[in-house]
């Protein structure tokens, strides 16, 4: 099994970044426990502590992550990386823009995490078409649950 390339033992960790400028990483791509055909997951989180700690809460759920803080190069990494799941945090800039284009031009599911008190932004995410809501402040649990309860839709669906 390979991540980027690299090949990955057993219970090993392949992580690769990708820096645009000196000390702050675009892209970390961290694959965990190989499978035949990994699920990947794209996050669209702005804080980067945030995203790591998503990635950290992922981790158990044994799919190729990446992280992208940047909405165009989100745009730009989607055919590429082909996610499965794409999670985006409701205050990105354009996060239904985003929305919108990801269902209209790929096959991703998508999840949106936003304020549960945020009802005009939960509608508009909805005329978007995510699939799926998480509410802020992310439980680890709970995280792992929707993400996988999601992945487990596409799974029968396809």
């Amino acid at each position: 099994m390979a991540c980027n390339g690299a090949a990955v033992a057993s219970f090993s960790v392949c992580l690769h970044v990708v820096r645009r400028r000196p000390l702050t990483p675009n892209v970390i791509r961290l694959k965990l426990l190989p499978m035949p055909n990994p699920d990947r997951i794209m996050i669209a989180i702005p804080d980067e502590r945030e995203a790591v700690r998503v990635i950290g809460g992922l981790s158990r759920l044994n799919c190729c992550t990446e992280i992208l803080p940047n909405d165009g190069e989100l745009l730009s990494h989607l055919t590429r990386f082909q996610p499965h799941l794409v999670l985006i945090d409701c205050s990105r800039q354009d996060s239904f823009t985003l929305c919108d284009r990801i269902k209209n031009d790929h096959n991703a599911m998508v999840v949106l995490i936003c304020e549960t008190s945020n009802l005009d932004g939960i509608d508009r995410a909805v005329t978007a078409g995510v699939d799926d809501f998480i509410p802020k402040p992310l439980e680890d649990v709970q995280l792992c649950k929707r993400v996988l309860n999601m992945l487990k839709l596409r799974h029968q669906s396809s």
